[in-house]
């Protein structure tokens, strides 16, 4: 919605880095930022971990390193 220009967002920079870079968004307040915040992953099941657990959790940490 927002890219639609519906609207204004509060949004990780993480999140929409590449439309930032492309142009497609806007930071409205360049010196604003949130507080960091930890990530939390749940996942069902036993003990053993899956590796589509895994893929996505390795997807993640790769995204979010800054």
């Amino acid at each position: 919605m927002v890219r639609a220009g519906l609207g204004i967002a509060v949004l990780p920079e993480w999140q929409v880095r590449d439309e930032l870079a492309r142009g497609e968004l806007v930071q409205l307040f360049p010196e604003y930022q949130l507080p960091a915040q930890d990530i939390t992953i749940v996942y069902a099941g036993d003990h053993r971990l899956r590796l589509k657990c895994r893929l996505f959790i390795d997807f993640l940490l790769q995204q979010l390193r800054i």
